[in-house]
């Protein structure tokens, strides 16, 4: 989850109100990697969130896909799971065009049997 809100910044599903914004104040901008001509060296970040998304169990009925590591699965928490395929971070990424292999094989394991996560997906 650090990794994906890092990422998206502003856009993170996982920004939460400090207890000061609690009078209505706007939250402060965070600051931004690179600037509109160049983008930060995240290459190894979407692999790694790749990675990580095909070496865990998946929480549908279905939880290896064809694209799941070998061995034995590691057991991520189901919303944490469900950040990796979150709308905005696959916005992004595809966007930002970083490791377009790594981020099929992300969709594909996504959406291996899911229809909650292919219309996230196509939408």
């Amino acid at each position: 989850s650090h990794l994906v809100d890092f990422y998206l910044a502003d856009e993170s599903p996982c920004v939460g109100l400090p207890a000061h914004l609690d009078e209505g104040r706007a939250a402060p901008r965070r600051a931004r990697m690179g600037d509109k001509c160049t983008l930060p060296q995240l290459e190894h970040m979407v692999a790694l969130l790749s990675l990580l998304a095909r070496a865990a169990h998946r929480h549908e009925p279905v939880a290896r896909t064809p694209l799941s590591l070998e061995g034995r699965l590691l057991h991520m928490a189901a919303d944490e799971y469900q950040l990796l395929g979150h709308g905005a971070l696959l916005r992004r990424l595809l966007k930002d065009g970083l490791h377009v292999a790594a981020i099929c094989d992300l969709c594909e394991h996504l959406c291996y049997e899911s229809r909650d996560a292919t219309e996230t997906a196509l939408h």
